[in-house]
């Protein structure tokens, strides 16, 4: 390094790849300088030479920047107006590429459009670069993909003027990209789009969407595609003109559904939240399973006599109901449900429910109780009694019905067999569109030999 001069001067000269913040498009100098040699402004002469655009200089004394932009000088210059400084302007390819070429960019798309970077180029392992948006009335989203990393698996999109990224290179093909808006780390808002559903598929852009039917028109949604591994994504209705049904499958860019079952996203409230594992969707939570056998249950219905009073009634919608008065018809759908479990034989449990004296529908989950989870990998079940499956039969969750006696028998296996391993069987009242006849959940615990 230089040493100083008789003005207590030192000058650097340094490009972009020598300093670790960055480099700017007027020729990389910077200058330390005295404090009172700033307050001159005149910056020319014995001390530094003419003063060019583009040239930093620091005082020795504040540790502050400033700037020269080739009129006049701006001086004691935030971090962030360094660093927007020290940029030069990079555009996006049309094939989504954007190539780095200094420490610190402000990117445009092309022909300063909005754009999406796929990919950094230029890059080797180790370094690292700013990125800020250019026009902030160009939006640029940062793809989370096979070549960029992000947090969540999530895109980042730069909108607003102090909207930046830390890009960083594992390597010369994959890199890390981190969101930082004045220097707190954030994960900036996603822009939410609609999706329509086509022949039964739709393509996810984002982490959350609005979903909606052809033409505006009750549609169901087989198949979703466009998603990275570990994705997660929030789906809801469009409006309430058309009801959505996510259909339940095992296959690529399918859904696996809760209990195996449908999901409606019909109300405006309606929602599913879903993970993507790298082959398809597992659905974590919905508002709304499209249960069968809406034509079982009992609802109250409400009226007046006139004067101002209430009456209650019950609507029996499978006339199975014994109790012959509100009250005890009342009591009756409120009775709980028992489960007596058998002794283990050939690695299945049986568990005998017995509920009111009718017809009832139950969504039932063999749970791993190491983990509060059902898993088909560790325990399965059957209805091997007098009720009926109204799902696939040998999953770790499933709807049943009881016979017109509210009995049934679940048979939960022990897959692995001989497991020494504990299943938590919850059974839970189905709500369905009658209403529910049934009491409140009831769990038993089992464990396997």
């Amino acid at each position: 390094m230089p040493a100083p001069n008789a003005a207590g001067t030192v000058e650097h000269e340094l490009t972009s790849r020598d300093l670790v913040i960055g480099a700017h498009a007027g020729g990389g100098n910077l200058h330390a300088t005295t404090a009172a040699f700033l307050t001159a402004k005149a910056l020319v002469g014995d001390n530094v030479g003419t003063a060019q655009e583009g040239d930093f200089f620091q005082n020795s004394t504040s540790g502050r920047w400033s700037f020269y932009n080739g009129t006049t000088w701006a001086e004691n210059l935030t971090n962030e107006q360094f660093i927007l400084a020290a940029s030069s302007r990079v555009e996006v390819t049309a094939g989504g590429d954007c190539p780095i070429t200094g420490s610190i960019h402000t990117v445009d798309g092309a022909s300063g459009a909005a754009d999406q970077i796929d990919d950094f180029t230029g890059m080797v392992a180790g370094e690292f670069c700013f990125i800020s948006i250019d026009d902030t009335g160009a939006p640029i989203t940062i793809a989370n993909s096979a070549t960029i990393n992000t947090p969540g698996g999530r895109n980042i999109v730069l909108t607003a003027a102090d909207d930046m990224c830390i890009v960083f290179a594992l390597s010369a093909t994959i890199a890390v990209c981190w969101p930082v808006t004045n220097a707190d780390l954030k994960l900036l808002p996603e822009a939410g789009t609609k999706l329509t559903i086509a022949a039964g598929t739709a393509v996810v852009t984002s982490s959350h969407h609005a979903i909606d039917g052809a033409s505006d028109t009750d549609d169901d949604l087989d198949t979703l595609t466009g998603a990275v591994v570990g994705q997660r994504l929030w789906l809801y209705p469009d409006d309430d003109a058309a009801t959505i049904t996510i259909k339940h499958a095992i296959a690529a860019d399918k859904f696996y559904c809760p209990g195996g079952q449908d999901i409606l996203l019909a109300e405006d409230t309606d929602y599913a939240y879903m993970i993507y594992n790298g082959t398809q969707w597992i659905v974590l939570a919905a508002s709304t399973l499209a249960l069968a056998g809406s034509g079982i249950g009992a609802a109250l219905a409400l009226t007046t006599n006139g004067n101002g009073a209430a009456l209650v009634g019950v609507e029996d919608a499978a006339a199975s109901i014994v109790a012959a008065t509100v009250e005890a018809a009342i009591a009756e759908l409120a009775t709980p449900v028992t489960l007596t479990k058998a002794s283990e034989a050939s690695d299945v449990i049986a568990v005998t429910l017995a509920g009111p004296a009718h017809v009832a529908q139950y969504y039932a989950q063999a749970l791993v109780s190491t983990t509060g989870l059902p898993d088909v990998a560790v325990f399965t079940m059957a209805e091997t009694g007098a009720g009926a499956e109204v799902t696939t039969t040998a999953q770790a969750a499933q709807v049943i019905t009881t016979d017109a006696n509210g009995a049934a028998v679940i048979s939960v296996t022990d897959v692995a067999g001989a497991s020494g391993k504990t299943s938590i069987l919850l059974v839970t009242p189905c709500s369905v569109q009658a209403g529910s006849k049934a009491g409140a959940a009831a769990a038993v615990s089992m464990t396997f030999d």
